[in-house]
């Protein structure tokens, strides 16, 4: 029987001196989803964690305020979609995720044959190079575009919603706004949170399909050929960090920095940057060999611990402000 080195303190201290962290993986067993949580539950451990604080917290608070159920996604029905809206997602290297469709890109591809697909991202990944249209948004302004649609669909007259009018407010939320751009007597505090310095770019992560977030660094086939933990930058915000492809750069936030090889590339919008997230091998104590081996920067030393979703609480990973300049 393996050591256990957790007992003695149990032992000692009880079990609320004791925490779990389970993994993704374990969305991906019917027995394990349905009953580590009834497990855990029944352990007496006060407090467990998951993946899920920085991952899709969100999507469940947002489930829970708008239908009442914590786990109740909508998930569209790609295969009777004549129009398809992609807003920061990326199929082609996730296989869908909680689409759960085979062959997810197939899919895609019918759509554009009787229909079309967009892709609303700041990179142009290999989703949006396969989409009929991409909209290279500006990071972190993803509720103003949401609001500026649900404006235009009121003030355009393209929603009909009959019986649900009295009940329906969202309109008063997002129209109606003098020509100053803010409400009389109400302080400009939104634009002044948008506005950064003309120095900062703006991080973005991205995954790849041979990396899967983290989980297969460590299998020697799926590690070969170049360096995917690269940083993305667009030629003109390069030329003006002074910075050239392949050149190792420092990445600074306010909290942290990491040093990483820079892509010059056109693929990106201009005053964003973007790396893959899930690396930040090599740590004394790991045992993953292959995955030390080239074990790339942890993105998430950038992230100021203050740095939130605000209405969920959910750590941002994205949109964080950097400079970047050469080693």
């Amino acid at each position: 029987m393996e050591p256990r080195p957790h007992v003695p303190v149990i032992d000692k201290y009880g079990i609320r001196a004791v925490t779990a962290h389970t993994g993704n993986p374990l969305a991906h067993s019917f027995s394990l989803a349905r009953y580590a949580g009834v497990l855990l539950g029944m352990s007496g451990m006060p407090v467990t964690f998951s993946p899920g604080t920085v991952d899709q917290w969100p999507k469940n608070l947002s489930s829970h305020l708008m239908y009442g159920r914590w786990w109740g996604f909508p998930v569209p029905d790609i295969e009777r979609t004549d129009l398809l809206v992609i807003m920061g997602a990326n199929p082609a290297e996730s296989q869908g995720s909680l689409l759960a469709a085979p062959d997810v890109m197939a899919l895609i591809k019918r759509i554009r044959r009787r229909g079309k697909v967009v892709v609303i991202d700041p990179v142009r990944t290999r989703t949006a190079a396969q989409a009929d249209e991409r909209l290279p948004i500006t990071p972190g302004t993803d509720a103003a575009f949401l609001l500026a649609i649900t404006h235009t669909l009121f003030d355009e007259d393209l929603v009909s919603l009959g019986a649900l009018a009295p009940h329906v407010k969202v309109s008063r939320r997002c129209g109606g706004w003098p020509p100053t751009g803010h409400r009389n007597g109400c302080r400009p505090r939104l634009s002044r949170r948008l506005t950064r310095p003309g120095e900062e770019l703006v991080l973005v992560s991205r995954r790849h399909l041979r990396s899967n977030n983290s989980w297969l660094h460590n299998v020697p086939a799926l590690m070969k050929g170049r360096d995917r933990c690269t940083l993305l930058m667009h030629p003109d915000d390069a030329h003006r960090c002074g910075v050239a492809h392949g050149d190792i750069v420092t990445a600074r936030s306010q909290v942290g920095e990491i040093q990483v090889p820079v892509e010059v590339t056109d693929a990106i919008k201009r005053g964003a940057v973007s790396m893959p997230h899930g690396w930040g091998h090599g740590k004394p104590g790991t045992r993953m060999a292959v995955a030390n081996g080239a074990p790339g920067a942890n993105t998430n030393v950038l992230s100021p611990p203050t740095f939130l979703d605000e209405p969920s609480g959910n750590g941002a990973l994205n949109g964080i402000p950097v400079t970047v300049s050469a080693l």
